[in-house]
């Protein structure tokens, strides 16, 4: 992925390959409205999956990167994202490589595309918040996607860009389309997979709800001692922001009780809600308790059990 910061803007871009297979692309023809059709519905995908996590103050598109000629169809997409520097919650944004990781054109096992392809173009019997995220049943089996993949799967313009960048898997001539990026495992649809796109029904048979509380360890990014101010974290790979309202926590640190080293992690009780701002989907965090402050290389068990302590001590 790569990141411009120069000016107002701040743009990212991440590089994705469409290769479309079969019988078609091996005698050099396919038709060129479906091709054209295909690329413009990854377009819309992505632009409209960034306005719903990035909100208006972010800008998208999809572009044909590099030399594309016709009875070529292994086609260099170049995803652009961007977004106004000033607007304080760089932070909470996706870039372009993130928007592609929920959308699937990334491999990500808990990607749009993979719950699409989990739930078979069937309706979830059930769907229920979790601790990270939401639970989507269907015939006994059970899958948990983070929110944002869930407020994806219910928006009906991004479902039917979905379904229609799939019609050309109906074609005779076109057996898979795949998406690929150096270094990561390509994702593949093949015709089996082209019924898990139509949409369907979207309301969800049970209402998600909208805040929620959870335990969480947190690894520190950005600290701050002043309360109110809000902290940055690493969560299983993703970023979080909260805020401190814990009287004691701050206490100790005043009293220099505390001490912090880098990659050092918070057990904290989380308080969380999720609201509109600027036409998205933002989560706000309020840590109501610091449990305590774990060394790093320490595992913290919520199980119950012991804590493993693989090297370093607990501040």
């Amino acid at each position: 992925m790569e990141h411009v910061g120069d000016g107002p803007f701040s743009t990212t871009t991440t590089h994705i390959q469409v290769v479309f297979d079969g019988d078609a692309v091996s005698q050099g023809t396919i038709d060129a409205l479906d091709l054209a059709d295909a690329l413009k519905s990854y377009s819309e995908a992505f632009t409209r999956a960034n306005f719903l996590i990035n909100g208006r103050e972010s800008q998208a598109s999809v572009l044909v990167d590099g030399n594309f000629e016709t009875g070529s169809f292994d086609v260099p997409l170049l995803l652009v994202q961007s977004f106004q520097q000033a607007q304080g919650i760089i932070g909470e944004l996706k870039n372009a490589l993130e928007l592609a990781f929920i959308l699937g054109l990334v491999h990500n096992p808990d990607s749009l595309i993979a719950l699409l392809k989990f739930l078979k173009g069937t309706p979830p019997e059930r769907t229920s918040a979790r601790d990270t995220g939401v639970e989507f049943e269907l015939g006994g089996e059970k899958k948990i996607v983070p929110r944002t993949t869930s407020t994806l799967y219910y928006d009906p313009s991004i479902r039917r860009a979905l379904e229609n960048g799939t019609k050309s898997l109906e074609t005779p001539g076109i057996s898979s389309i795949s998406f690929r990026q150096e270094g990561q495992e390509p994702v593949t649809l093949n015709k089996d997979d082209a019924p898990a796109f139509k949409v369907g029904e979207l309301s969800p048979e049970e209402e998600v709800p909208l805040n929620g509380e959870r335990d969480a360890v947190l690894t520190i990014s950005k600290l701050s001692f002043r309360e109110g101010t809000k902290w940055s974290f690493f969560e299983e790979g993703s970023t979080l922001t909260a805020s401190i309202d814990d009287e004691d926590f701050f206490r100790q640190v005043h009293d220099r009780k505390l001490k912090f080293a880098d990659g050092d992690s918070l057990h904290v009780h989380l308080r969380w809600q999720l609201h509109e701002r600027n036409g998205r989907l933002v989560a706000s965090n309020i840590i109501t308790k610091v449990h305590r402050v774990l060394g790093r290389m320490r595992q913290l068990r919520l199980d119950g059990g012991s804590d493993d302590l693989v090297r370093g001590q607990q501040s």
